[in-house]
């Protein structure tokens, strides 16, 4: 969600999720969406746009595999 807010306005938000290789069609709906934060997240485009493999890439870490290998060996 915090990738997400840092976009600013509609325009720039549409044009960085074409840059992560959305289809021009489900960029437009996902950047000009008047949802929150929190509800624009679980949109499908910006699932697909900004998914684990877009996070982990970034150098991000899933807390949840953290999780899992700290408790469960």
């Amino acid at each position: 969600m915090g990738y997400w807010k840092q976009g600013g306005r509609a325009r720039t938000k549409r044009h960085n999720l074409i840059k992560l290789g959305l289809p021009l069609k489900t960029a437009l709906a996902g950047g000009r969406s008047s949802k929150g934060g929190w509800q624009s997240a679980k949109s499908h485009g910006i699932k697909a746009a900004l998914g684990l493999a877009y996070l982990e890439q970034q150098g991000l870490f899933s807390l949840r595999d953290g999780s899992m290998a700290c408790h469960h060996g």
